[in-house]
């Protein structure tokens, strides 16, 4: 049976459940909303490494359109203009620095605009200004852990998902040159990373360690090892090597020092870089790469990677063995403060000499420890006692009285103000030694400076997220974790002197 409705009922029911609707939303606090965008930046091409080609493409990841007009790529210099439409879902779009060189390599992929700044080799910080959604910002560095082909070899950075501050949150793309325009893929990476490098003496002893966190076999044939300053002089690694599962293979250096088997890749213990790039099955770069770096290495040492990410000085090297710890070092950065609710940065200092360890030059300034980063060099008086502490407090947030009175600091730690602040998106510290003895490939002695420890941090994962923000500082576990390692570090609350 049927039953019509009076055209006022009809009028009058829809008019009720209208209200009930409004009822049932206010008392259950739901509503329903509208689609939104996501603007995200999904890959990117900072330095292709054969011209100046850069480009910077978007995608929206929302459900509905996502707003460009007035968004700014900080980084690039490029703003959308007003009266820009709409970007629809799951669409990309690409601003690039120059059509030209972008039409040659990538023909047939649009273009919506240019731009003309530069994005910097040695990464920087970009970021979307001014969209719907929270601003999208990442700062990428070329140095591990973030993408080595990326970085060195002309490959794109990809997005893979998570937080784009995190280095874990991007791959380089599987494809030189990257793939614009369309849908992104990454380097499939074995886990094989250069694990140690002693550098080449007249005693025939140095070597270049390659290592695996793989759960098994890895065939490394054709694998290049190069150093980025003199990408001819390279090492093809020979048919039939095979880095066994979790552990390491080693080239040797020969008594004679000449070329077999490194050729013309001789590690020098003044300072260097090397690369390890992985190929494909089609024998092509397929977008992975590790590498190593190191500045001066006392004679007899080699450095050594801790982990996938850390790397620190071995006084005793361990060819064939992986490490997970390194010698630990006269003086480590104990504690890291960078974003306190209540300002008050600082970093901490620990001697673990049982002497006393003057960081200060009294007759040459220059020759005085530094701290890269807090752009500090240490006074002609800065002694650390044995076993002693120095804290370096901010000082566009305290003075030393203040700060002692505030932390009850004990009067036998020293401190020690620094301009400037601490950099809550992520910094390396690095605290340097003036000279120390280093022995050439040629076997004469020099005096070089190098890093004897360093700290550095992200605000996202791996590192500990309630040291951005949430009332920790980054506490060292051990000294011999390296320090530019996440897992050196853990949030504590702040103990300055302690």
């Amino acid at each position: 049976m049927k039953f019509k409705v009076p055209a006022r009922g009809a009028a009058q029911m829809l008019w009720l459940a209208f209200l009930m609707h409004q009822g049932c939303a206010g008392e259950e606090g739901t509503s329903v909303e509208s689609p939104r965008g996501r603007l995200v930046v999904s890959e990117f091409l900072y330095r292709s490494g054969v011209d100046t080609l850069e480009w910077i493409e978007l995608r929206n990841d929302g459900d509905g359109a996502a707003r460009l007009a007035g968004v700014k790529i900080s980084g690039a210099g490029y703003q959308f203009a007003d009266s820009t439409r709409d970007l629809p879902s799951g669409k990309r779009i690409l601003v690039v620095n120059s059509p030209e060189l972008f039409a040659a390599r990538h023909p047939g992929v649009p273009i919506f605009d240019r731009f003309s700044g530069r994005l910097s080799d040695e990464g920087e910080r970009l970021a979307l200004m001014g969209s719907d959604e929270p601003g999208f910002v990442v700062s990428w560095s070329r140095k591990e852990p973030w993408p080595q082909a990326a970085a060195r070899m002309g490959f794109s950075m990809v997005w893979l998902g998570g937080d784009p501050a995190s280095p874990g949150s991007w791959a380089s793309s599987a494809r030189w040159g990257g793939e614009p325009g369309g849908p992104e893929t990454k380097g499939s990476d074995p886990g094989i990373f250069l694990s140690e490098v002693r550098p080449i003496d007249p005693s025939g002893k140095g070597f270049v360690e390659l290592g695996s966190l793989a759960a098994q076999p890895v065939d490394v044939s054709g694998w290049v090892l190069f150093d980025p300053k003199n990408p001819q002089d390279s090492l093809v690694l020979p048919a039939g090597t095979t880095v066994p599962a979790r552990g390491a293979v080693v080239f040797a250096q020969t008594p004679s020092g000449a070329q077999s088997p490194w050729g013309k890749l001789h590690p020098e213990a003044e300072g260097g870089t090397l690369v390890l790039a992985a190929k494909g099955t089609d024998g092509a770069a397929n977008g992975v790469a590790h590498a190593i770096s190191w500045e001066a290495i006392p004679a007899g040492a080699s450095m050594v990677r801790a982990d996938s990410w850390g790397t620190g000085l071995q006084v005793d090297p361990t060819p064939g063995r992986l490490d997970s710890l390194v010698s630990p070092p006269p003086v480590h950065l104990a504690e890291v403060c960078y974003n306190l609710s209540s300002g008050e940065e600082f970093v901490e200092l620990v001697n673990d000499l049982e002497t006393p360890l003057a960081l200060g030059n009294a007759t040459d300034s220059t020759m005085s420890w530094k701290l890269e980063g807090l752009g500090l060099r240490f006074a002609s008086t800065d002694t650390l006692p044995a076993r002693g502490r120095m804290l370096l407090i901010a000082a566009v947030h305290s003075d030393e009285p203040t700060f002692r009175a505030a932390h009850k600091v004990p009067t036998g730690v020293l401190i020690r103000t620094f301009p400037g602040r601490l950099d809550d998106a992520g910094e390396r510290l690095q605290l340097g030694h003036p000279l120390l003895p280093v022995t050439n490939s040629a076997g004469k002695l020099e005096w070089k400076s190098r890093v004897v420890d360093q700290a550095s941090w992200l605000p996202g994962f791996p590192w500990p997220l309630s040291a951005n923000g949430g009332g920790h500082c980054l506490e060292r576990i051990d000294p011999r974790i390296p320090g530019d390692s996440p897992r050196a570090w853990r949030a504590a609350s702040p103990t300055p002197g302690a």
